[in-house]
């Protein structure tokens, strides 16, 4: 879906479900949106071959980011039921399938692992996106974090780099829609 018919779309549909206990903004609209299109890249959980499933509960749950993330949450285990937020088999299904280093049809080259479960601390994180047909790993109407996807794509821009809120995201987007400017911590003057 292009990010102008995300964009007119979020204005016109109801939410479904919201990230924050605030009212629904601009990135609650455009998980719904994107979660009502026919979009190939919605999100949607991988199912595994029973083979494969054997496998990915092995591999998952023996790595160091297993144990980093208990250890971070408190004694949390991921959530790796039906009714996660994060596509941990389509995360891990992307990176057996393309190594780093893999081409994709457009012709660019992987560069880093979609979910490294050899990492630990900072540099433990779940991409947004797999690698291969860029479709949602992260649930863009319940993740805490996808608002940082759809702000990277509009804007171009890491929205990490600048510490920016949601709050504050959100406005920059809707500003810039209206053609208003809102300041953008991020630029450089």
């Amino acid at each position: 879906m292009s990010d102008l018919y995300s964009r007119k779309l979020a204005g016109k549909l109801p939410v479904l479900g919201t990230q924050s206990t605030k009212a629904p903004d601009l990135f609650d609209r455009l998980g719904t949106a994107l979660q009502q299109s026919n979009s190939r890249s919605k999100f949607e959980l991988t199912e595994l071959s029973p083979e494969l499933e054997s496998k990915f509960i092995k591999e998952f749950t023996s790595s160091p980011w297993f144990r980093d993330f208990i250890k971070k949450t408190g004694g949390h285990i991921p959530d790796i039921s039906s009714t996660s937020d994060y596509d941990y088999r389509g995360a891990w299904l992307d990176d057996t399938l393309y190594p780093v280093g893999s081409v994709d049809a457009k012709g660019e080259k992987k560069s880093h692992k979609i979910l490294d479960l050899d990492a630990t601390g900072p540099k433990a994180h779940g991409y947004s996106k797999d690698f291969a047909n860029r479709k949602w790993l992260k649930n863009p109407q319940t993740h805490d974090t996808s608002w940082m996807q759809w702000y990277s794509e509009i804007m171009r821009k890491n929205p990490e780099k600048t510490n920016l809120t949601r709050e504050k995201a959100a406005q920059i987007i809707e500003g810039k829609m209206k053609g208003h400017y809102v300041h953008d911590p991020g630029e450089v003057y």
